[in-house]
């Protein structure tokens, strides 16, 4: 199946379309850790000055357009298997010719009621003051907002959680109901203005979320989740600066320091690294102040382990070391200004930082130590960002071109994922099959035992029915086909599982097109385990599960980390099970499930033992149920059956179908 997989993607390579010209064939900069770029495109929208958006198959980028030539800002989404244009979503109220607040993707669920959205939406905000969301199928606009826009307009990013989502605004932020753009919730002040200030948020001392705003002013807003003015804080005052001071990054949270806040002040000839903290009244207090060079970049809101801060002097690590921020310059980087995106690639956490110079590239770090520069082959100003969805990465710049990498072994499950979000089924090249191979003289063996195995009781049931069929005693007759017809159900209840084990084929790798806990997971590489992973949808998360990743180890310690969604997933929770020798998918689920502490129920089924329930996600809601994936291809055995060795993996998913 792996040949045949192989096969395909060569035969396709010879049919991608103008739109998307194949790449060079050497990896990234000849850097194995990253994937090939498989095809380039010029989308021709513009400055591209914002992270593309990767999911379901799809690569999606927005543009700011030209004025000069008349060439309207919009969406662009391409296959990215093919790299083939399928929709674009135009925005002819912006005539700025840049658009630098990011995209976001909104998770469809099948569950009814709330503001999650039935299918996924692609929501981003124009310099016109629109906030806007669009069709991920079609690119079709199903509700817009129009904002207060006295400069210019919406340039930040926001924030959602299962379908309420928060944006930033440039006199405030608004909240909306996702599934029909609803307004709930609205701050606003005529007197602020805000400027590529993404929204951040912290915990308050008694645990609830809040949300946080930079101002043109240098001036950091605390708001309430109920729209509500909590605290302004003047930075500028706060650390005895002179002159015009703005904050045009992300206000960002540092994770396993509570209540400790960063901000990236930014000055017309340097910038200032501010580090925030909490006092026992929920005051927040200047701890320490970092001269830095011109220019802001930073990470999207959320938490971090290694937060990066960036100028055109380069960039630097800064976690919080005794109370106080230490700054571990990073080799080789320069002009990083814009969107710096944070990942999980390989199961290492990957930076990505965009050098805006005229020859501009993006300088990947991988786990702090290792970079790999990424040049384009048509090069210009970067400010935007990598997109990324666990397989593919995705770059562009402002001569609006488009380059798409990821590994060729996954472009099969890459286009199914693409055809499912689009709603089609692509015609595939026919492919020869593979020659048969002869079985082994002991895997004949084995066969013939298993015949027999399987053959022996229904055998004593048709030897049972035809005595009875020629019985002359009308009772005994029926007693003795009744007895038949019961010999003949225990016989396939038997043989349901040898027949399930025998006739059933090995998953083939990475071809179920599902996402993959390993994609996420911090904790793949270690030895002698096997990796299962819970993927919830939105309106079966458990607590604590937000928007995130949970890893749980052996020991019971758990971490969080931010998720990029994707594939109908609101969480995944990451289980890493010890594992001696051979095992099978129920004793490694069964451990995850101990050690994450989740409540299960499993289901025996003629064709042996599945995963019925767990949790909140009972199997039969709305058509959905647990289904398996080993190593990414679907599993077709009873989990009883299938085994499983160290270095596999496992996840679940909660899908329409059957078992």
């Amino acid at each position: 199946m792996r040949a045949i997989a192989v096969v395909l993607v060569l035969l396709l390579l010879a049919a991608i379309p103008v739109s998307g010209s194949q790449a060079r064939d050497d990896g990234v900069d000849d850097d194995p850790f990253l994937p090939p770029v498989q095809w380039n495109a010029s989308v021709g929208i513009g400055y591209i000055s914002t992270a593309p958006l990767v999911t379901g198959g799809l690569v999606i980028v927005k543009g700011g357009g030209d004025p000069m030539t008349g060439l309207g800002a919009g969406l662009i989404a391409h296959r990215a298997d093919t790299g083939e244009q399928v929709w674009r979503a135009n925005h002819t109220e912006s005539t700025t010719g840049f658009e630098v607040a990011p995209i976001h993707l909104i998770e469809g669920s099948q569950s009814s009621g709330g503001c999650q959205p039935e299918h996924p939406l692609v929501v981003t905000g124009w310099t016109s003051g629109i906030l806007t969301a669009h069709s991920l199928a079609t690119g079709s606009e199903v509700w817009r907002i129009a904002t207060n826009a006295p400069g210019w307009g919406i340039t930040g990013g926001g924030y959602s959680d299962l379908g309420q989502l928060l944006w930033p605004t440039e006199t405030g932020l608004v909240e909306v109901c996702s599934v029909n753009g609803t307004v709930t919730t609205q701050y606003s002040d005529p007197n602020i203005r805000t400027y590529r200030s993404n929204l951040g948020w912290y915990y308050t001392a008694v645990g609830h979320i809040n949300w946080m705003l930079g101002t043109e002013t240098g001036h950091l807003l605390m708001i309430h989740s109920n729209g509500t003015l909590d605290k302004d804080y003047d930075l500028v005052a706060m650390a005895n600066l002179t002159g015009t001071w703005h904050i045009r990054s992300t206000p960002n949270s540092i994770f396993g320091f509570q209540y400790s806040i960063t901000v990236h002040l930014h000055g017309e000839s340097e910038s200032r690294l501010m580090y925030l903290k909490t006092d026992s009244n929920g005051t927040l207090s200047l701890n320490q102040s970092l001269a830095l060079g011109p220019g802001t970049a930073t990470m999207a809101a959320g938490l971090s382990w290694l937060p990066i801060y960036g100028g055109m002097n380069g960039a630097s690590f800064y976690p919080s070391l005794n109370g106080t921020l230490g700054g571990f310059p990073i080799e080789g980087a320069h002009d990083v200004v814009g969107e710096i995106s944070h990942v999980q690639w390989k199961g290492e956490d990957v930076y990505c930082l965009p050098q805006n110079s005229a020859a501009g590239s993006w300088l990947i770090i991988v786990d702090g130590e290792h970079s790999i520069e990424w040049v384009p082959d048509v090069t210009s100003y970067v400010t935007a960002g990598c997109g990324f969805d666990g397989r593919i990465l995705a770059v562009a710049n402002d001569a609006s071109w488009l380059e798409v990498a990821y590994e060729s072994e996954d472009w099969y499950s890459i286009r199914r994922q693409a055809d499912e979000t689009l709603g089609i089924e692509s015609e595939v090249p026919d492919v020869p099959e593979p020659p048969p191979v002869e079985p082994p003289e002991s895997n004949a063996k084995a066969e013939t035992s298993t015949y027999v195995v399987l053959w022996l009781p229904f055998c004593g049931a048709f030897m049972t029915l035809g005595i009875g069929f020629f019985a002359q005693n009308r009772e005994l007759k029926r007693m003795i086909m009744g007895v038949g017809v019961l010999m003949l159900a225990v016989g396939l209840v038997f043989a349901g599982g040898l027949l399930s084990a025998y006739l059933a084929v090995e998953p083939v790798e990475d071809s179920s097109g599902r996402t993959r806990g390993s994609d996420y997971s911090l904790f793949s590489d270690l030895p002698d385990s096997v990796l299962v992973s819970i993927h919830y949808p939105a309106d079966t998360v458990p607590s604590p599960c937000g928007t995130q990743i949970i890893h749980v180890d052996p020991g019971g310690f758990s971490s969080y980390s931010e998720f990029p969604g994707g594939h109908g997933e609101h969480c995944i929770v990451i289980v890493q099970v010890p594992i001696d020798g051979a095992s099978t998918v129920e004793q490694v689920t069964a451990d995850a499930l101990d050690l994450a502490g989740h409540d299960y129920g499993v289901e025996q089924q003629t064709m042996g033992l599945f995963l019925r329930d767990v949790g909140d996600a009972e199997g039969g809601s709305e058509g959905r149920w647990w289904t398996y994936d080993l190593n990414g291809g679907y599993g077709t055995l009873g989990m009883e059956y299938q085994t499983v060795e160290a270095g596999d993996e496992i996840d679940w998913h909660f899908d329409a179908g059957e078992f």
